[in-house]
C-alpha cells in the first residue's frame, strides 16, 4: 500500500478466523492510509568536514519543508566526558540537552535549514554550514535538527557529529 492513498478491500463470504468461524457474508471496507509523520534524520554517523572552504551536511526529510537546526561545540577537554556520559556519536534525547549543551558542549550557532520536500518521499538536502562554521577552530561539533512544531519527546531531534579540520588528509 502506498501512503496517502484510498483502498476499498472486500472481505469474501468464507473467510475463515484464528477460532475456526466464518464471515457469513462479504464485508466492504474503505480504507485510507495516512501520510507519513514529518521527520528529519541524519543518514551517516559521522563526517569530516574542512576547517575552511565550502562545507555541507546532509540531512533526509520526509514531509517537511523545512528543519531547526542547533550547532553545538565540544571542547577537547569534554570529549572524554562526552563519552563518559555515553552522548558521544549518538542522538541527543530532549531531556539529555540541558546537561549536554550546559556541562559539555557550547552552543554557538541556531538556524533554519530549507529542505527538498515531495509528499510521502524521503528527501536528502545538503544543508550548506559554511556561515555557521565561519570563524570557528578546528574541532569536534554537533548538529541537532528537528522539524518545527513537533513535540520533542515524541519526535526528538536527529543529531549529526562531525569533525572539523583543518588537516589535509592523503
Amino acid at each position: 500500500v502506498a501512503h496517502g492513498s484510498r483502498y476499498r478491500v472486500t472481505f469474501r463470504a468464507g473467510l475463515p478466523a484464528a477460532s475456526g468461524e466464518e464471515l457469513i457474508k462479504p464485508i466492504h471496507l474503505s480504507l485510507y492510509v495516512r501520510d507519513r509523520a514529518p521527520t528529519a534524520r541524519f543518514p551517516g554517523r559521522g563526517y569530516v568536514l574542512p576547517a575552511s572552504g565550502p562545507a555541507a551536511v546532509p540531512v533526509v526529510t520526509v514531509n517537511a519543508s523545512e528543519v531547526d537546526l542547533t550547532l553545538f561545540r565540544v571542547s577537547d577537554r569534554n570529549l572524554v566526558r562526552s563519552i563518559q556520559n555515553d552522548v558521544f556519536a549518538r542522538p541527543i534525547a530532549e531531556w539529555e540537552q540541558r546537561l549536554f549543551s550546559g556541562e559539555i558542549a557550547d552552543e554557538i550557532w541556531r538556524g533554519t535549514g530549507i529542505t527538498g520536500n515531495e509528499l510521502n518521499r524521503d528527501m536528502t538536502t545538503r544543508l550548506p554550514m559554511g556561515a555557521a562554521l565561519a570563524g570557528q577552530t578546528p574541532g569536534i561539533y554537533a548538529l541537532s535538527a528537528s522539524v518545527p512544531g513537533q513535540d520533542p519527546y515524541d519526535y526528538p531531534a536527529a543529531t549529526q557529529w562531525f569533525v572539523l579540520s583543518d588537516l589535509g588528509l592523503t
